[in-house]
């Protein structure tokens, strides 16, 4: 997992943020283990955005995909 940020000066930084093991692909696993990492690093929810895959449907699925 990475984390990219964007300052005032429209400057990007990208740090990556460790390597984390998941029960399974599927959408609610991802999300679990993205919003744990975020909050356990103090991150407000609310203060992040996008969202980057490779086209994946357990990332992009309408039904059940990571939200």
């Amino acid at each position: 997992m990475c984390l990219r940020c964007v300052d005032d000066k429209l400057d990007v930084d990208e740090e990556p943020i460790g390597m984390y093991s998941l029960e399974s692909t599927s959408a609610d696993s991802i999300h679990s283990i993205i919003k744990d990492v975020l909050l356990h690093m103090n991150l407000r929810l609310d203060y992040c955005r996008g969202q980057c895959y490779d086209g994946a449907s357990n990332m992009t699925g309408v039904k059940s995909g990571v939200t």
